[in-house]
């Protein structure tokens, strides 16, 4: 779910077993993905569902936005291989017979900066007026 990528996210950032330079991004990526829906809604919701939502449907997603700027790229399978995709092109691919299978999420690297934005008529429960993510 996505509250469980917003766990994931905050243990690896708290923990000790990844150098902190490596994970300088995922403060501000925690704090956009808390500010989808609700509670509830981001225990129900998957990551690949709200991904493919936004592939399918030209669903405004908060994720999307937030991994393209993050420099996200996804796997997506089939019968006959695995490849692994930034996330404009996925957006541009025919999922026909395919499957998402993972979400990579890269490590900051030196000096990074990262911001992400939302604009919205509430802080959450709202779709957003504006969306932006810089790196």
């Amino acid at each position: 779910t996505i509250n469980h990528l917003i766990d994931f996210l905050q243990a690896t950032f708290d923990g000790t077993t990844v150098p902190k330079a490596k994970t300088t991004t995922f403060p501000a990526i925690i704090a956009h993905l808390k500010r989808i829906a609700n509670t509830q809604v981001r225990n129900a919701g998957s990551v690949a569902g709200n991904l493919m939502l936004a592939h399918n449907h030209s669903f405004p997603s908060d994720l999307m936005t937030v991994m393209m700027g993050v420099g996200a790229t996804v796997s997506i399978g089939s019968a006959a291989n695995v490849q692994t995709l930034d996330l404009p092109s996925f957006l541009n691919l025919d999922m026909t017979r395919k499957v998402l299978l993972t979400l990579n999420i890269p490590f900051a690297v030196d000096g990074q900066i990262f911001r992400s934005y939302k604009v919205a008529i509430r802080h959450v429960n709202s779709h957003a007026l504006l969306n932006a993510a810089i790196s």
